[in-house]
C-alpha cells in the first residue's frame, strides 16, 4: 500500500473487523477459547501505536510487552507476603484469594456440564459466559500477545526472514538460548508448580511463573530457528515444504480443529469430554494435523486459496 501511494489503514481495518466477525461466531458456536477475537483486537492496537516504529524498536517493545503482565504477579505476590505480617491482613488476603478460586471453579463446573453433557444449546449459553470472561483478562494476557506480534513484525521488516541465509548465525544462537536456557526453565516451572492454582499467590508461584512466561518466549523462538535452519538442507526441506499447504490455509486448519474436536469431544457430539486417556491425545492431535496436511495438499492443488482465506478476503 505505501509503495502504490495508500496508507493501506482502510484496508486493515476491514480485514480486522472480518476477522473480529470470524472470532466472534467462532467462540459462540464453536468454542470458546478461540483466539481469533483476541487477534483482531490487539490488531487495533497494532494499527494505532506501532505502525511507524522504527524496525530497531520493535524487539525492545516487544520483549517490554511480552513480559509486562509479570509486573503484576511480582506486585500481588509482595502483597501476599506483606500480607502474613500482619494476621488480620492475612485472613482478608487468603478471603480474597478463596473467592476468587471459588468463582474459577464455579465456571469449571458449569463448562464440565454445559460442554460434557448439555445440549448444543447449553454449549452456546456457557461460551458466551468463557467468551465475556476471556475479555475481560485480555488487559492481563494481551500485552504478551502484542508483544509476540512485535516480535514477529521485526522478524518480517527486518528481512531477517526473507533473506534468513544471510542470518544463519542468529538462529543458531536463538535455537541454542531457546532450547538451552527455555527448556531447563520450562522443565522447573513444570516441577515446582505442575498446575497454577486460583487459590494460592506467593513468591514462590509467581518465580514459576515467570519461568513459563521466559521460557515459552524462548522456546518459541528455539523452534522457529530450528525450522529456518533445517530448511538449509536440501534433505530437511524437502520433508518440511509438505507443511507448507496446511500454513496457506492456517486459518482454516485452525478453525476446523476446533470444529472436530467439538464434535468429538462434547456432549452434543461423540461425547468423550474427560474420557480420552492423558496418552492418546497427543496421537490425537498428531493424527487430526496429519489428515490436515493431506488434505491442505489436496485443496490447494486445486484453489488458489483455503475456504475460510478466501472468505476472509472476500469480506
Amino acid at each position: 500500500a505505501n509503495a502504490s501511494g495508500a496508507s493501506g489503514t482502510g484496508l486493515y481495518a476491514r480485514r480486522l473487523l472480518a476477522l473480529l466477525g470470524i472470532g466472534l461466531v467462532g467462540a459462540l458456536l464453536i468454542w470458546s477459547g478461540d483466539i481469533l477475537l483476541s487477534y483482531a483486537l490487539l490488531g487495533f492496537v497494532l494499527l494505532l501505536c506501532f505502525r511507524r516504529t522504527p524496525v530497531s524498536r520493535l524487539p525492545k517493545w516487544g520483549v517490554a510487552l511480552y513480559l509486562s503482565p509479570l509486573l503484576l504477579t511480582w506486585v500481588m505476590a509482595g502483597f501476599a507476603t506483606l500480607a502474613q505480617l500482619d494476621p488480620q491482613a492475612s485472613t482478608e488476603f487468603q478471603k480474597a484469594m478463596a473467592a476468587q478460586a471459588q468463582q474459577m471453579a464455579t465456571l469449571i463446573d458449569g463448562e464440565r456440564q454445559a460442554f460434557g453433557a448439555g445440549s448444543y444449546a447449553q454449549a452456546v449459553a456457557q461460551r458466551a459466559t468463557d467468551t465475556g470472561t476471556m475479555l475481560g483478562f485480555l488487559v492481563f494476557f494481551g500485552p504478551s500477545l502484542l508483544g509476540v506480534f512485535l516480535l514477529g513484525a521485526w522478524f518480517i521488516r527486518s528481512g531477517v526472514i526473507r533473506d534468513s541465509g544471510a542470518h544463519l548465525p542468529l538462529f543458531r544462537r536463538l535455537r541454542t538460548i531457546g532450547f538451552g536456557i527455555g527448556l531447563p526453565l520450562m522443565l522447573w516451572s513444570a516441577w515446582t508448580h505442575p498446575t497454577m492454582s486460583f487459590s494460592e499467590m506467593s513468591l514462590g508461584s509467581a518465580a514459576a511463573q515467570t519461568a513459563a512466561q521466559v521460557a515459552n518466549l524462548l522456546m518459541m523462538l528455539g523452534y522457529l530457528s530450528a525450522i529456518v535452519l533445517a530448511m538449509q538442507r536440501p534433505a530437511w526441506a524437502s520433508r518440511l515444504r509438505w507443511l507448507a499447504p496446511a500454513g496457506r490455509m492456517a486459518l482454516t486448519n485452525y478453525l476446523l480443529q476446533s470444529l472436530v474436536s467439538t464434535l468429538v469431544f462434547y456432549g452434543y457430539g461423540l461425547g468423550y469430554f474427560e474420557r480420552l486417556p492423558r496418552a492418546w491425545q497427543p496421537l490425537f492431535v498428531i493424527a487430526l494435523f496429519a489428515l490436515q496436511v493431506v488434505a491442505s495438499q489436496w485443496w490447494l492443488a486445486r484453489y488458489r486459496f483455503g475456504p475460510m482465506e478466501w472468505l476472509w478476503r472476500w469480506m
